[in-house]
């Protein structure tokens, strides 16, 4: 029959149960001195097994119900507070004994002294999902991410929210990429395309990406994207293979647009003479770190490419978009008018990797959320409509934007 791990602090439950009786295997890795706190440590032990037993009963009702695929019994047991008509004395105890691990005893409970009346526990107020999420934001760590991700009703709205915690360095994953997310923060990607690193980032580059190969999912796109954007150019386009391997096209909207994308680019850095932020953006489409960008508000030159793009001079305005870009800093206008020039002239492929930018930056920055639905469908990605869903659920559209979406639907 079913066997569930439990923990908390140094105390660990293994809950199982034959045809006749329900168990209690307990485990305490902690320091006991004295009798009297290994006398207090068996009552303790003895009151959490009974819960455990009978949290134990709920959970394989709740698991039955949902059909759930994967173990999240310490989840259900850590977020919630049950209450049971069952006292202490009904646990048959072994004797504690110390081994290697630490202190054991295990508790038995025949079946039919411990029945419990599933009919009276709210189990349909329960949302899995919402206590992954929980679960998640208490401590961002990979184990609880990829969790939240590998559940069946994660989002696409849910997964750029965890993507961009990683990136942005809200979670944690292991020392080197916690300091690499904040050092620099806002120029890593133009001194990655500037400068050689020195041996200490090198070193940093090598710990991510070992640890890249043990992780999966989210975190591993994450680690591969900071890599992309913050590695030696010589390296970003090994890195830029490993994320689109990563991605699942099949979970997320997200990540298959980003797959379809990657895919359709059509440049790379062997193509470039002279790299710098505008080419090398083109590059690498959904794997920019948006917060390791010089954002910046300056806009003489960008005015001019404006300018010019209201004239339909398409090449002057995409010189001084490149200028831009490279001297002025990144912004979100800057990067919609690049996707909308290369739109107007009909090279959405060259389009996507700055409005998909502009979009990790402010996913309600004006007309980007049209320009994207847009270079979707004249590329012809058979999903552009399940992408439109997500764009129209996760923020507010602007009006523009909201008419070009509108006319592709019909």
């Amino acid at each position: 029959m079913g066997q569930y791990h439990y923990e908390k602090f140094n105390s660990h439950f293994e809950v199982s149960e034959s045809k006749s009786e329900y168990k209690v295997e307990c485990l305490f890795t902690g320091d006991v001195s004295s009798s009297r706190m290994l006398n207090a440590l068996e009552n303790r032990l003895r009151m959490r097994s009974l819960d455990m037993i009978g949290t134990y009963i709920l959970y394989k009702e709740f698991e039955t119900k949902h059909n759930l695929e994967g173990d999240y019994f310490q989840l259900f047991a850590t977020y919630n507070n049950f209450n049971f008509d069952a006292t202490v004395d009904m646990l048959r105890a072994s004797n504690f004994s110390t081994t290697e691990r630490g202190r054991e005893v295990t508790f038995s409970v025949k079946k039919e002294n411990f029945v419990v009346d599933v009919t009276k526990y709210p189990l349909d107020d329960i949302n899995l999902k919402e206590l992954l999420y929980r679960d998640y934001k208490k401590r961002r760590d990979p184990q609880r991410a990829l969790a939240y991700y590998k559940y069946h009703e994660f989002t696409t709205l849910d997964y750029l929210e965890v993507f961009q915690d990683f990136l942005a360095g809200r979670s944690r994953i292991n020392p080197q990429f916690n300091i690499l997310v904040k050092d620099k923060q806002d120029s890593r990607f133009e001194m990655s395309i500037l400068q050689e690193p020195d041996s200490l980032h090198l070193v940093y580059f090598d710990s991510i990406a070992e640890e890249a190969t043990y992780q999966e999912g989210v975190v591993q796109q994450a680690m591969y994207a900071e890599l992309v954007t913050s590695a030696p150019l010589i390296d970003k386009q090994a890195y830029y293979d490993a994320f689109l391997n990563a991605l699942d096209k099949n979970k997320t909207a997200w990540e298959s647009m980003v797959d379809f994308c990657g895919k359709k680019k059509s440049v790379s850095l062997d193509d470039i003479e002279a790299p710098a932020m505008f080419t090398v953006i083109e590059c690498f489409p959904g794997a920019i770190n948006p917060y390791a960008l010089r954002y910046s508000f300056e806009r003489a030159i960008y005015d001019k490419a404006e300018e010019r793009f209201a004239k339909e001079k398409i090449k002057s305005a995409l010189d001084y978009l490149e200028q831009s870009i490279n001297y002025e800093g990144i912004h979100t206008r800057t990067l919609n008018l690049i996707g909308a020039t290369y739109r107007f002239d009909k090279k959405p492929e060259k389009a996507m990797p700055y409005l998909i930018l502009a979009y990790m930056l402010d996913p309600e920055a004006q007309f980007v959320s049209g320009n994207l639905a847009l270079c979707l469908d004249a590329m012809g990605y058979n999903h552009t409509g399940e992408f439109i869903e997500f764009l129209n659920d996760n923020a507010k559209i602007d009006p523009w934007s909201k008419n070009q979406i509108d006319t592709l639907i019909k």
